[in-house]
This record gives C-alpha cells, structure tokens and sequence, in this order.
C-alpha cells in the first residue's frame, strides 16, 4: 500500500483481516482493503495532528501521541467512542503511550501502556478511565488482552512481565521463571491463549506457559545491537515472528525448536560477487553483506547475513579471491575480508593502501 504522502509509522490488520488502518507523521491514518488488488481506502482520517505509536482495531481504533491524551473512534465516522485519560508525566520531560490492546469481547475493556511506568485500564464502550495500574518501575513497552479476552500480558523496561484479570485489571502474576534480561520490547498472544511469546533488547525471544506460568523455550538471535529484539507476533497456528533491530525478521516454530529462519530486510544492492554455481554474496546501501546459496533447502540458510564488524555505509564494490575469500570496499573508506560467513579482523583503509601502490 502506497496511499500516504508521509512517512507511515503503524499498520495493523482489523479483526476479520479483510481491513487494514496505517497512520503516518503527520497524523492522518487510512483504513483500506487488503483483499483486493486495487487496495481501495475505506476511511481517511486525521482525528488529531502528530505522530502516532500504535493502532488497535475492533468496532473502533484508538490513536494517541506525545501528549496526555488519545482517542478513540469509530472506522467507519471518525464519531468518538469514548475518552482516553489516566497517563501523568512531569511536564517538562518528553513522553509516549507506547501500546493499546482492546478486549474484543463483551463487556469491552482497553489497556493504553505508557513511558509514566502505568498501565491504565479503561472500562467500555464507551471508554472511560477505570485505574491505574502501577507493577512496573520503568517505560512500559507492550500491552496486549489474549483472544480469549481472560487475560491481559504487560512487559517492560525493567525486564518484567505481569499477567493480570480481564474483568479488573487485577495482577494475577508475574511471570519471573527465566526472565528477560533487558528491556522486554512485546508480547504476542497464540491463537489459543494458552501461552504467549516475548521479545527483548537482550536479543532473546521467550515461550510462556500461562497456566503453569513457567518459560517454555528461549530462543536467543545473534549478536550485538543489530539482534536486539524490538517486536513480535504470533503468525497462524505456530510460527512466531520477531523484529530484529537490523529489520530482519526471524521466524521461529515452537514444535521444533530450531534456529529461527531469517528473512532479512535488504536496502537497495550495490554490489555482488560470485563465489560457485550456487553462492553468490550481494552488499546493500546500509553497509551490509548477505549469502545467497541457491542450493540450500533449508529457508533458514538460504539466506544468510555475514558476521563481524560491517561496513558503516554504502558497499561499493565486491571481488572474489581465487582462495574464495571475497573482498568488499564500502563508501567508509575501507577495504574488508570475508572468509566463509564473517569478517575477518583484517582491516584495509583504501586511501593508505592506494597511496601505497602508487
């Protein structure tokens, strides 16, 4: 879908998955079909100027930005369905609410999770404000009711993660077998809502148990801040997607336990190289290298990103060594090596090496 002017910053699919609403910048969200090819907009509106965080979608969505307050609306008018309060902050200090989950079910209940450390739990419709509730210590990142509507999951900065009552808002527990071991980022519910998995800045992704609350199955990605895990849902009847800081996205089956397959997200390729019949390497705009191997039946490897320290901005060309090593200069100055899978430590600067062959 191409229809905003701005840069967009949320998308999210309606219940039925027939609609999906996308806000951008400026404010203004779209709701359109995601069953036809022609991709036609329903509903344009701009309820409020500003950025928007999150979208949810039942017989209403809920906007809200840097301000103390959202909104929630009706897709079809735009007619306001209810008020949305209960978030403080010193004035003086920049904030966000970072995520909504509305209970699809009747009676209707909403959660808003904001950077005040709060959750507060809305009655409805049409909502109102019901509590606050106060278990965090830090920003809270992700709130979300499961299908079923009896439970609702909260994780944030402090690396914790509560499940509380739907009908009250009330903590029924915290979730501490193998916590996260940095900033908890989301939550995704299975369809069953017997478990959920969360993401975390410690480049974990972890499988809970909700009635004998305990952690299923971790998963860790990679290395470094480009692995760090910012985001999650649960795809179907088993495979769970989590958003890495790089922009890839890794897919994980819990019936199996294996590695995730990895699916990433390539800028503009500037550069490739072939290494036999089957492999070939290809750099991209954001300084990165993938392996292609044409051969390989496994998704997970047929796409793979090179380890190590990458170049820092645009690669610029790629050459193949007659030992198959290949070699990558990059828009950073430097010329890198690449032995199977990852960087060496062997470091050129293009300009000394030029001077020197000159």
């Amino acid at each position: 879908f191409s229809g905003h002017a701005y840069n967009t910053t949320v998308a999210r699919f309606s219940p039925s998955g027939f609609y999906c609403a996308s806000a951008d910048i400026t404010g203004t969200v779209k709701i359109w079909d995601t069953v036809g090819e022609d991709q036609s907009v329903k509903g344009e509106y701009k309820v409020l100027s500003g950025k928007w965080h999150c979208l949810q979608s039942d017989s209403c969505s809920w906007r809200w930005r840097r301000e103390a307050f959202g909104h929630a609306f009706l897709a079809d008018s735009a007619a306001s369905t209810g008020q949305i309060s209960g978030h403080s902050k010193a004035s003086h200090l920049e904030w966000v609410i970072n995520a909504v989950s509305i209970r699809f079910q009747r009676p209707s209940r909403a959660t808003t999770a904001s950077d005040d450390n709060s959750i507060v739990f809305h009655q409805g419709v049409p909502f109102k404000y019901d509590k606050a509730i106060r278990t965090h210590t830090k920003f809270v990142q992700d709130v979300q009711f499961g299908p079923s509507g009896d439970h609702f999951a909260s994780v944030c900065s402090d690396s914790k993660i509560f499940l509380y009552d739907r009908k009250t808002g009330e903590t029924v527990a915290e979730l501490s077998d193998g916590p996260h071991k940095g900033t908890a980022m989301s939550c995704s519910w299975s369809p069953d809502s017997k478990s959920f998995f969360t993401t975390s800045l410690d480049r974990t992704v972890r499988l809970w148990d909700i009635e004998a609350r305990k952690s299923l199955q971790t998963w860790t990605v990679g290395s470094g801040v480009p692995n760090q895990q910012v985001g999650g849902v649960w795809s179907g009847i088993s495979d769970l997607a989590s958003l890495s800081m790089s922009g890839d996205l890794n897919i994980f089956d819990p019936r199996t336990g294996d590695k995730p397959a990895r699916i990433p997200q390539v800028c503009t390729i500037t550069a490739a190289s072939s290494v036999s019949s089957s492999t070939f390497f290809a750099g991209s705009a954001d300084g990165r290298v993938l392996i292609y191997d044409t051969d390989s039946t496994s998704p997970s490897d047929v796409v793979q990103l090179v380890g190590g320290s990458l170049h820092t901005s645009l690669v610029s060309d790629m050459a193949t060594a007659s030992s198959e090593k290949v070699f990558t200069t990059g828009c950073d100055d430097q010329i890198r090596e690449i032995e199977g899978s990852t960087y060496t430590f062997v470091v050129f600067h293009s300009m000394s090496l030029f001077y020197h062959i000159g």
